[in-house]
């Protein structure tokens, strides 16, 4: 029992001895665990700051910088025409002529009548400013011979009866005075001299009618009449400001959100595919009420006049 009991001792020494022995010779099995895990590679870059820009595209309406159909504030025949489609023109040029001789006989009417209204007030001034120097005279002569018939009376030169009787005279020339100071009223005649001035200002407006002017600088683009012909309210001649061409669009309220006046744009006409610089220069206050959809402008230079009104063009705005 003891022999087996030493045995067993002995194995179990031997087994230790072994496996410290093949632990200091193979290290390598030691990281067996560690060298089957993955290594992962990481890349690091440095964090960059970037602005999204908000880009409209829409089909827009092309529309002159300014315009004025010009309908004549008279009925009259055309008595003559200055300028065809095509012309260009500037403000306050003479365009065309309806026919007046009737307003202008109405003119030189109305003129007589003020001259005689002017006539007839000056004449009134002066025979009024006569009669009051006459009075005042009057009044004056009256007080100084009461004067001296008072001195008088008192020295005895003269009676009583004599001082009476300059005292009542005194007092006519002052009730005349007084009356012709409150006569000195020409309300009625001024009132005839602006009625008349009024008149010949009314007849000659109304002659200045039939002269067609045009109110802008631009481009005659309608011309639909002849000599002899009445408009009758419709629009003798139209003119256009083509030097800027207008570009109206309608977008949703997400859209037109982010933009203001100023921001830049461009206008590409269907006919050339080159897109033309541009800016906002309206975003509308309130939304459309029939499409619920907001309008906005784009205004750029017509160079050319390549852009024509009432064309399509492509708008885009950059905000």
């Amino acid at each position: 029992m003891k022999h087996k009991l030493k045995f067993m001792i002995l194995a179990a020494v031997i087994g230790l001895v072994v496996s410290a022995l093949f632990w200091f010779h193979f290290p390598s099995q030691r990281s067996t665990v560690n060298e089957e895990t993955p290594t992962q590679t990481v890349q690091v870059a440095v964090a960059e700051k970037k602005t999204f820009k908000h880009t409209v595209d829409a089909d827009a309406v092309i529309f002159p910088r300014d315009q004025a159909a010009i309908v004549p504030k008279i009925s009259a025949p055309i008595k003559k025409l200055y300028v065809n489609r095509g012309d260009k023109v500037h403000a306050g040029q003479l365009l065309a002529e309806l026919e007046n001789q009737d307003l202008a006989s109405v003119v030189i009417e109305s003129q007589g009548g003020y001259q005689q209204a002017e006539a007839s007030y000056y004449g009134a001034l002066q025979k009024a400013q006569q009669d009051l120097n006459e009075a005042k005279e009057e009044l004056g002569f009256k007080r100084r011979l009461y004067e001296t018939r008072q001195f008088l009376y008192k020295e005895g030169a003269v009676s009583a009866k004599d001082v009476e009787d300059v005292r009542i005279a005194l007092t006519r020339a002052e009730n005349r005075y007084e009356l012709v100071q409150s006569q000195f009223d020409l309300k009625a005649a001024e009132g005839h001299l602006l009625s008349g001035k009024g008149k010949v200002a009314g007849a000659e407006v109304q002659l200045n009618y039939t002269k067609i002017v045009s109110p802008i600088d631009g481009v005659v683009t309608d011309c639909p009449f002849y000599p002899g012909e009445t408009p009758n309210g419709s629009p003798l001649i139209t003119v256009m400001d083509l030097s800027q061409a207008v570009a109206r669009v309608r977008i949703s309220q997400q859209e037109a959100a982010g933009l203001r006046i100023g921001d830049a744009a461009t206008i590409s006409a269907s006919t050339a595919g080159d897109d033309v610089p541009a800016k906002v220069t309206l975003v509308g206050p309130a939304l459309e009420q029939t499409s619920t959809t907001i309008e906005v402008w784009v205004q750029a230079l017509n160079r050319g006049e390549r852009f024509k009104p009432g064309t399509i063009a492509r708008v885009r705005i950059v905000d």
